[in-house]
C-alpha cells in the first residue's frame, strides 16, 4: 500500500493537487475515545516527550478519518518546560507555571543573573 500523500507534497511545493488535501492538528485527537484510554495510562507530559506514544496520538485522527497529514503531538507548554519552568497540568485546572520566570525583574535578574549595565 502506498503510504505517501502526493497531494499534501504537490502543495507544499506550490503545485495543484488533485484534490483539496486537508490535516488535522493534534487537539482534535483529544476527544478521540482512542486518546483518552491512553491518557488513562500516562500523563500528558509523558506522552509529548515519549516518541512512541507522541506517534501514536498524532496517528490516531489519521486512521480514524480521511485525513492527509497531521501535526505532530506535543503542546506549547514543553517549551517552557525547556527553559527550566516546572509546568503542572491538572485535569479541569488551568496549567500552571513555576520556575525561572518570575514577575519580579529583581528576581529574574538575579535567577538569570543578568546585571544591569551602568553608563
Amino acid at each position: 500500500m502506498d503510504r505517501i500523500n502526493y497531494d499534501i507534497l504537490r502543495v507544499a511545493k506550490g503545485q495543484k493537487p488533485s484534490r483539496i488535501p486537508i490535516w488535522i492538528m493534534r487537539q482534535a485527537g483529544r476527544y478521540l475515545p482512542e486518546f483518552l484510554e491512553l491518557r488513562k495510562k500516562y500523563d500528558f507530559f509523558t506522552i509529548v516527550n515519549t516518541p512512541s506514544l507522541a506517534a501514536e496520538v498524532t496517528m490516531m485522527p489519521i486512521r480514524r478519518f480521511d485525513l492527509d497529514a497531521a501535526i505532530i503531538f506535543s503542546d506549547i507548554l514543553v517549551v517552557p518546560q525547556a527553559v527550566g519552568m516546572e509546568v503542572v497540568m491538572e485535569p479541569g485546572v488551568v496549567s500552571q507555571c513555576t520556575g525561572i520566570f518570575c514577575n519580579s525583574l529583581d528576581k529574574e535578574k538575579k535567577i538569570l543573573n543578568v546585571k544591569d549595565k551602568q553608563t
